[in-house]
């Protein structure tokens, strides 16, 4: 029987191993990439920071291969990093960090207060729309009330036009059948 005459066969026989060499990294460059994780630097950027042993930068196959651990858990330890600060600063009296806390994980949300607005009663519903886009506009009345007050006073208009159309159609209806 003859023997196989491969290169990989004869690189066997010879004791010599085949193929390409394994990357294997160093703990330098598992830290590395768990912090770049932690930063969100983009994977094609890590792989340009991680070198193999003959100095070219490891592909993206292998960093995904290579690293799994180190990229799942960098970003999962800097959001836990940072929320332990944000309570420790909650908790040491920043009030700041004391109400995004407890909007974001206490489920407090801020409630609208009414704003009470003067609106003019002589000038017609004109006059009081112009008072509430007046208000909107410096900054005393929020963007959501502004609107509703003002389909409110759409809906004001409206029915003001129907008393009147009635008014009028009763007046027309009394003059033809005689009544003054």
């Amino acid at each position: 029987m003859t023997q196989p005459t491969t290169r990989a066969a004869r690189a066997k026989r010879k004791g010599k191993p085949s193929g390409r060499a394994t990357f294997e990294p160093t703990p330098e460059q598992r830290t590395t990439v768990e912090l770049h994780a932690a930063f969100g630097t983009p994977h094609e950027d890590i792989c340009l920071n991680i070198k193999k042993v003959n100095g070219q930068p490891i592909s993206l196959p292998t960093l995904y291969k290579r690293f799994k651990n180190e990229l799942a858990s960098g970003s999962t330890r800097a959001v836990a990093k940072a929320a332990g600060k944000l309570y420790t600063l909650a908790m040491g009296g920043n009030i700041t960090a004391l109400v995004f806390y407890l909007k974001t994980r206490g489920g407090w949300r801020e409630s609208e207060q009414p704003v009470r607005i003067p609106l003019p009663a002589d000038g017609g519903l004109t006059a009081q729309g112009m008072t509430i886009i007046q208000a909107v506009a410096a900054g005393k009345l929020p963007v959501n009330q502004g609107a509703a007050l003002l389909t409110g006073l759409s809906a004001v208009a409206r029915l003001k036009e129907v008393d009147d159309l009635t008014a009028r159609i009763e007046k027309l209806e009394g003059v033809s059948h005689g009544k003054t």
